[in-house]
């Protein structure tokens, strides 16, 4: 007795056949497959990113109306992530880090402003800085994740000077040129020589993170050697840029502004460890109610409170700290709930990254691409100019009318 063939529903002539190609299948029958529904891995990330395009700009009309108009700042946001996501894509497929493709955008993208002036007015720098910040948390606290406790107790020593040699020396030596060279007082030369020394954690976590995944180095401890000595050497440069911003502006007590960065490490440490104890036992592990969204919701609600309040309370130096040790001790309770290096807490924030790399690669490329100057007019095509634009106006001049007098000198410090 023969079965009857069950009709599929819908048009059966674009839906994929489940039985796999052979192998001497011809390249028109695998390109003809991969239109088919569902559609090729590729070919459907390329769909999934035009279906995305539309839909995220009629959400946020509908949600915020003039903001997804040319002058809105969502708009603008809206089109740093999707180039800066699209730069990135193009740049993994010709075996390029993703990074390098958000910032040609990002730059792309400010030339294009600042030339046709297709954008009259920048984004709000308050929406550029919590932006920032946010991946900054982001960021934090996923390298508090990934540290092993048992391999940093084991390279304490190591991460030490790991983190505070070559800062200190950088910065020392950075302050010397800026005193000799530059005749900037030695404040302002240990100011930049310190804002020169801090690691970018937005590059060296990522990369850390994806190799201790993949298991090179993890049996040294070499991600962990990595994330924690970056993540002190930020904390370091940090403290030692305030101090000598402190200094050098001084309206108080000397004494006070030396010692005010140690109190903060001393109270970001504290709220760290603190509330990671407290996310030990709240929510309960037991409780079936989607505890591993609940903590990771807690997770980023305590970083953001600790990077922004620290910020409020002008207590610069302790809200980084404060967010990676509260990653750092909360993962520890966790691990021996049964959490490993791979817990579903992390992998949400690679997620959520997903989200801010491109806003805070693409969006700071596109902010600072006066650094690196594209001209566009005919008789100066492909010149490339790279400094800052106080030196740009006075090039040709001597040293002396460039640098002008100490209180019109520029020092870059961190964001």
């Amino acid at each position: 007795m023969t079965t009857k063939r069950k009709r599929q529903p819908g048009c059966p002539f674009l839906l994929r056949d489940e039985r796999e190609l052979p192998p001497e299948a011809t390249r028109w029958e695998r390109f003809r497959r991969n239109l088919l529904c569902p559609p090729g891995v590729k070919l459907g990330r390329v769909c999934t990113f035009l279906l995305a395009l539309p839909l995220f700009w009629l959400a946020g009309y509908g949600l915020t109306g003039s903001e997804m108009l040319l002058d809105g700042n969502l708009f603008k946001l809206y089109i740093v992530f999707f180039a800066c996501l699209l730069g990135g894509w193009v740049m993994e497929i010709i075996r390029l880090p993703g990074l390098l493709g958000m910032l040609l955008v990002g730059i792309l993208l400010g030339n294009l402003e600042r030339q046709t002036g297709w954008m009259e007015h920048p984004l709000q720098p308050e929406w550029s800085g919590k932006i920032r910040g946010i991946a900054l948390v982001v960021i934090l606290i996923r390298a508090g994740l990934g540290l092993n406790p048992e391999q940093l107790r084991r390279l304490s020593l190591m991460v030490t000077r790991l983190a505070f040699v070559p800062c200190t020396i950088e910065a020392i030596a950075v302050a010397c040129f800026s005193y000799f060279i530059l005749e900037l007082p030695w404040t302002w030369g240990f100011m930049l020589g310190f804002a020169f020394a801090a690691v970018s954690p937005a590059i060296v976590i990522p990369c850390m993170l994806r190799i201790q995944e993949e298991g090179y180095g993890v049996d040294k401890g070499i991600p962990t050697l990595l994330l924690a000595a970056s993540s002190m050497d930020d904390v370091l440069a940090i403290s030692a840029f305030v101090v000598f911003l402190g200094v050098t502006f001084s309206q108080g007590s000397i004494i006070k502004k030396i010692f005010m960065p140690f109190a903060e490490i001393i109270v970001g440490l504290l709220y760290g460890i603190i509330l990671g104890v407290i996310f030990w036992f709240v929510p309960n592990h037991k409780d079936s109610f989607a505890v591993t969204e609940i903590r990771s919701i807690m997770l980023l609600i305590g970083g953001i409170a600790s990077y922004f309040g620290s910020m409020f309370i002008e207590m610069h130096s302790n809200g980084a700290l404060g967010v990676l040790s509260l990653a750092f001790v909360s993962s520890i309770g966790w691990r021996r709930q049964g959490y490993q290096d791979d817990n579903p807490v992390s992998l949400n924030f690679n997620y959520l990254w997903l989200i801010f790399q491109p806003l805070l690669f693409g969006r700071m490329s596109w902010e600072e691409v006066h650094f690196i100057r594209i001209a566009f007019k005919r008789e100066d095509m492909g010149e490339i100019e790279s400094g800052t634009l106080h030196n740009e106006k006075r090039r040709g001049e001597e040293r002396e009318s460039v640098l002008g007098t100490r209180k019109k000198s520029i020092v870059t410090g961190p964001s």
